[in-house]
């Protein structure tokens, strides 16, 4: 307890399942974490292009709570904006990432990965 108290704990969860295709923000219930956080379905989603044209766009859906008595509203929405920045961004997700998962996947099907 006071670790937790000190340091505090983390969840991360997915809540996906083969064939559900509904869109769902998983809400988290009061729970003994200082941060939870949970992800989603991946579901189409309208918006509006560059151009200004309705189109449909594939987005995942995130929820998150945290212990109030540990962590205050406003870092909390700083990190939010942060993480949503990063999502959006693709950050890290430049032709070498690329290169390297592509060799992953290659190196999975030899019985070595």
């Amino acid at each position: 307890f006071l670790f937790n108290q000190r340091m505090g704990n983390m969840m991360l969860t997915n809540l996906q399942a083969p064939n559900l295709h509904i869109p769902f923000v998983a809400a988290s219930a009061p729970n003994p974490y200082t941060f939870a956080m949970s992800v989603g379905s991946i579901t189409d989603q309208l918006t509006l292009n560059p151009q200004g044209e309705v189109c449909t766009r594939k987005v995942i859906l995130i929820g998150g709570s945290s212990d109030h008595a540990i962590m205050d509203g406003y870092p909390i929405t700083q990190i939010a904006a942060t993480f949503s920045h990063y999502l959006h961004s693709g950050l890290g997700l430049d032709d070498a990432f690329v290169d390297e998962l592509r060799q992953l996947q290659a190196g999975a099907g030899d019985g070595h990965g």
